[in-house]
C-alpha cells in the first residue's frame, strides 16, 4: 500500500511536470458515460490537455484515498495481531483495538463510496461538457457497495468475543 502511494505520487509529479498529454494516450482511455440516453465513449472524443489532466488527477485521487485507507487498515491489523504473535491473544486492550478496526471499516467504506460517487460526477460533467453543445442534463448512476457494513458487523462480533476472552483471562490470572 505504501509503495502504491509513493508510485502514484511520483507518476503524478512527472505528469504535472512533463504534461499528461505526453504520458497518457487518450485513444487508450476506456471511459463510457451514459447520460440521459446519450452514450459517450472516450475513444470517440477529442480531449483537451486540461481535461486529460483533470481526469488523471481525479482518478489518482481515488486511488490515493483507497491506498491510504488500506495502509491505515493494515497498521491496525498489525496492532491487533501483535499480542497473538506473542502467545497472548486475550491481552488487555485487544478487544478495544478490534472495535476500533470495526469503526475504521465503516468510516473508510463510507469515505471511499462517497468519494467515488463525487469523482464519477465530476468526470461525467467534464466529458459531457467537452462533447455536447448547449445545455445538457446528466446523471451518474452509482451503486454503493455495502459489504463494508457486513464486514464491520463481523469485526464487532470478534470484538465482543475477545472482550469475553479478556475477562476470562483476567479471572484466570486472579485465580492463580
Amino acid at each position: 500500500a505504501l509503495a502504491g502511494i509513493i508510485v502514484t505520487l511520483i507518476l503524478n509529479a512527472v505528469g504535472l511536470a512533463v504534461g499528461y498529454d505526453r504520458i497518457v494516450d487518450t485513444g487508450d482511455m476506456n471511459v463510457t458515460v451514459n447520460a440521459g440516453g446519450l452514450l459517450i465513449r472516450a475513444e470517440d472524443m477529442v480531449f483537451e490537455v486540461m481535461e486529460v489532466r483533470r481526469a488523471v488527477l481525479l482518478l489518482s485521487a481515488v486511488m490515493l484515498v483507497s491506498l491510504i485507507t488500506a495502509w491505515i487498515g493494515l497498521r491496525l491489523v498489525r496492532q491487533i495481531l501483535e499480542p497473538m504473535k506473542e502467545g497472548e491473544p486475550f491481552r488487555s486492550g485487544t478487544a478495544d483495538r478490534i472495535k476500533r478496526m470495526g469503526w475504521f471499516v465503516i468510516a473508510s467504506g463510507l469515505l471511499v463510496n462517497v468519494f467515488e460517487a463525487a469523482v464519477k460526477g465530476m468526470l461525467a460533467r467534464a466529458i459531457i461538457a467537452s462533447s455536447a453543445e448547449g445545455p445538457v442534463i446528466y446523471g451518474v448512476e452509482h451503486r454503493m457497495d455495502l459489504g463494508f457494513i457486513v464486514t464491520a458487523f463481523i469485526i464487532f462480533l470478534f470484538s465482543y468475543i475477545f472482550r469475553y476472552g479478556e475477562e476470562l483471562q483476567r479471572l484466570s490470572d486472579e485465580t492463580l
